[in-house]
Formats: structure tokens, sequence, C-alpha cells
């Protein structure tokens, strides 16, 4: 069976434009070494809207820059550049019962700088890798963490529904942190981590 030319031709086409459209790898979760500051999603690797994240920290932490990092707390995965940061638009949103509604890209490994979003934003330079590694408050814990079935956006202009889900007891919502996630306990700079459950 002989092939006419201009089919052939549109099926080289066809496979070029298919291989052109494949997804690039995440450069945050390739390479860790990466100097430069990766901004921090809501769910990693999620390829679907984002969903809202409520959490709650042992102490007050609401002025404080979080990044994320791997689970032993030693090793950047992503975290902001000062530009990337605001008072008015990264700070958490008070929620009732102490809950916060993140606005910065919280998760379970996330940890908490000692930087303010005042002093991060007001920052020429990004920090490197070791300098936010060793500013991370060990003193700063997320005691409990839920993904909502809304939008990050949705959820800041309704947080009367936020409220609602959290007084029912987070009907329809996805608990990330606790149960069965060990919660760092101490010092996150030191080789050791004690961990309890």
């Amino acid at each position: 069976m002989k092939i006419q030319p201009i089919l052939l031709l549109a099926a080289v086409c066809a496979g070029t434009a298919l291989y052109g459209c494949k997804p690039l790898k995440d450069k945050a979760i390739e390479s860790s070494n990466d100097p430069k500051p990766v901004e921090m999603g809501y769910l990693p690797g999620a390829r679907a809207l984002p969903k809202a994240v409520v959490y709650k920290t042992n102490v007050p932490s609401t002025e404080y820059v979080p990044v994320n990092t791997t689970a032993d707390g030693h090793t950047l995965i992503s975290y902001p550049a000062p530009s990337d940061v605001s008072v008015k638009a990264s700070m958490p949103l008070q929620l009732t019962d102490g809950w916060l509604l993140d606005r910065r890209g919280i998760g379970p490994n996330s940890r908490f700088t000692s930087y303010t979003y005042a002093e991060y934003s007001a920052l020429k330079d990004t920090p490197a890798p070791s300098a936010l590694i060793s500013s991370i408050n060990p003193a700063i814990t997320i005691t409990a963490m839920y993904v909502l079935p809304i939008t990050p956006s949705q959820a800041a202009s309704d947080t009367a529904s936020c409220n609602r889900l959290i007084r029912e007891g987070f009907p329809g919502c996805e608990q990330l942190l606790p149960p069965d996630m060990p919660v760092p306990e101490n010092d996150l700079t030191g080789k050791k981590i004690i961990l309890k459950k």
C-alpha cells in the first residue's frame, strides 16, 4: 500500500506537535539545589484548580513568612522572592476558633522563618537557601491542617463559608494534619529531629 505524501507530512507534523506539548518537570522538585526562588503552590503537583487550606499553629505565627521544606526540615523545596510577599496580600486571614486561612502556600512540611512579612518584602535580594534554613523558627509548628472544597479566592472572599465548615467539623474536607503525621517537636536546624505522634 502506497502512503500519500500529504498524509505522511500530516502524521509527522502531528507527532511533532504532540512531542512539543510535553509538560516540563517541576524544577522545584527536580532540583532542590536551585538557588533561584521558587513560587510556592497550594497543592504541589496538582493540575486542577488549587484548593484553600486552613491550619492552626501551636503559637501565634500570622506575621512570619513560611517556606516549604523536605519532611526532615533540612532542605528547602520552595520559597518566595521578596517581591512575591506583602503584608496585605500574603498574611493568613484569621478565622474562627484560632484557624488561619493560608494565602502563601502552606503544606504539611511548611516551616516558619523568623522573617516577618514586612521585613521580608523589604529585602533587596532573596536570602540564600542556607540563610532561610537557618532562619526557621523551631518553636512554631503546624498542629492541624485541612484542605477545603473551595478555591483560595473563594475562601478569601467568603470567610463566613470557611467558618461554617470549621464549626460543622470540616464536612467534605481533606485532613492533612493530624492524624498519622509526625509533627516536629524541637530544633529543625540540628542533626537530630525528635518527632511525636
